[in-house]
């Protein structure tokens, strides 16, 4: 091989060696996103499987037997031989809280004037389960089952004061938590392999292509050495 060949075929290789070594770059970087994916994916199944949830027992077919279920607004207020505490919701300011403006209506009817719009407060979004409870957590909401006969302020419960309630882990999605992190993860891996065996393929390249180099520089060394020696 000639001085001009060989040097046009290092040229060649250089830039292969370059492109080698930036695709090297870019499927270790997509295995670190994946990694970091992949840790996301197994918090959010930590996470799915360790929620907890707030249960009452409550009384149920007219009181002949009891049962645990998720507490909810409708769980609270339903009279107790109809599957509830019979107990109130308020806010952490003293007013009741119902769903809707029927509802406040039809409680200030049966109470026979004691009960004024100010006295409520309306959040439709009650009754969803895991708002309601949210709220009971962070104190914006009690439960209580009455005022108190000294200061005629509703006396308000903790979690710990009601017998009644409990705060439980929650079963039910954790089927369905498992079979999406496994989807995910089986995926992901799955993804991760192929980039793997990528790299050691483009590993492999660079390796012959620096061996290639090297042989190639020695050619034009001697190239080199041997134009010096006939002009000496």
């Amino acid at each position: 091989m000639g001085f001009a060949a060989s040097q046009a075929r290092f040229l060649q290789l250089t830039a292969r060696l370059s492109d080698n070594e930036y695709e090297a770059q870019q499927i270790s970087q997509e295995r670190v996103a994946l990694l970091n994916q992949m840790a996301l994916y197994a918090d959010e199944y930590d996470a799915a499987t360790n929620n907890q949830v707030m249960v009452a027992n409550v009384f149920e077919n007219n009181g002949e037997n009891q049962a645990e279920v998720v507490l909810s607004y409708s769980v609270i207020t339903n009279d107790m031989l109809n599957g509830g505490l019979g107990m109130n919701l308020i806010t952490s300011s003293g007013k009741i809280v119902v769903p809707s403006q029927d509802e406040m209506l039809k409680q200030i009817e049966n109470s026979n004037g004691e009960l004024t719009t100010d006295d409520f407060y309306v959040f439709e979004d009650v009754v969803d389960t895991s708002i309601l409870q949210k709220n009971i957590e962070e104190g914006n909401f009690y439960i209580t089952a009455g005022k108190s006969e000294t200061t005629g302020e509703w006396d308000k419960k903790t979690l710990g004061q009601l017998n009644s309630v409990r705060t439980t882990y929650d079963k039910e999605d954790d089927a369905a938590a498992k079979s999406t992190y496994d989807t995910r993860m089986n995926k992901a891996e799955a993804t991760d392999a192929m980039l793997e065996m990528r790299l050691k393929q483009v590993e492999t390249e660079h390796t012959a292509l620096e061996t290639e180099m090297d042989s190639v520089q020695k050619v034009v060394d001697d190239n080199v050495e041997g134009s010096f020696k006939t002009f000496g």
